[in-house]
Order: C-alpha cells, then structure tokens, then sequence
C-alpha cells in the first residue's frame, strides 16, 4: 500500500476522532441527544468502511490481474507473492520499496528475490526481469 494511501487513511481516521469527540462534549453539554451522536458515529465509521473496501476491492484487483496474465506463462512454477515481487522488480521499485508496498520486511523481499534467482535459473535482478519480459510473464511500466 503506497504512503499516500496510509496518509489518507491517517487523515480520515483522525477526522473521525475529532468528529466523535466534538459530538461527546455536545452530549456532555446536553445540545446533542444520545440517539443522535451514535447515529453520527455510525455514518461516520460506515463511510469509512465503504471507502477502505472499495479501496482494498481495486487493489485485489489490481493484483489479480497481473496474476492471470503472468499465471498462463508460468513455466517456472513462482508463487503468486513471487509473481508480484518480480512485476515490481520489473517496475523499477527497490528491494526496501516492494518491502514497504508489500508490508514485508526487507529480508522476506530477499528471500523472494533469491528463489526467483533459483527457480529461473538466473544470477541477477536484471535477467531475471529480461527473461521474464521475454516470455511474457510479467508487463513493463514504471513506478506508480
């Protein structure tokens, strides 16, 4: 998940505390009935959600995308986390940035960087990309 993502996130997730707790002193003063705040509550936390699941939908999707198109062309047997790794390889992306998009630690990128190394038959980054371009397991584009 990009950190513009989580900024947002972050944003909405603070607008909501501030909400709920001008909305708690309002009860505290008696100009808000109980009914009312809880109601406002639950819109709040159900737009939340609606926008996180739309959100977490597009990126499944995303993903499931360069799945189908790289599993036809898969002679090589990578697991779907393999494929993705590879495909941001391809995209330019650093082991510490597919790390941070991935919600992995740098060592677990490395550990999948090397199997891909083994199970291509290849020694470096770069002909494991080349190869994997060449028979169109992956796409080429650049950094989101």
């Amino acid at each position: 998940m990009p950190k513009k993502a989580l900024l947002i996130y972050g944003l909405i997730c603070a607008t909501a505390i501030v909400v709920l707790n001008a909305g708690k002193f309002t009860l505290a003063a008696g100009l808000l009935q109980l009914e009312v705040y809880i109601g406002i509550a639950g819109i709040v936390f159900l737009a939340l959600g609606i926008y996180m699941g739309v959100q977490w939908v597009q990126n499944k999707s995303k993903q499931n995308d360069v799945y189908q198109l790289s599993n036809n062309n898969n002679s090589w047997q990578l697991s779907p986390r393999e494929l993705e790794v590879l495909q941001l390889m391809a995209s330019g992306f650093t082991n510490q940035e597919i790390a941070d998009k991935l919600f992995v630690s740098l060592p677990t990128i490395k550990t999948h960087s090397s199997n891909i190394y083994q199970k291509m038959n290849v020694k470096r980054r770069t002909q494991a990309i080349q190869t994997a371009i060449q028979s169109g397991l992956i796409l080429t584009h650049t950094k989101d």
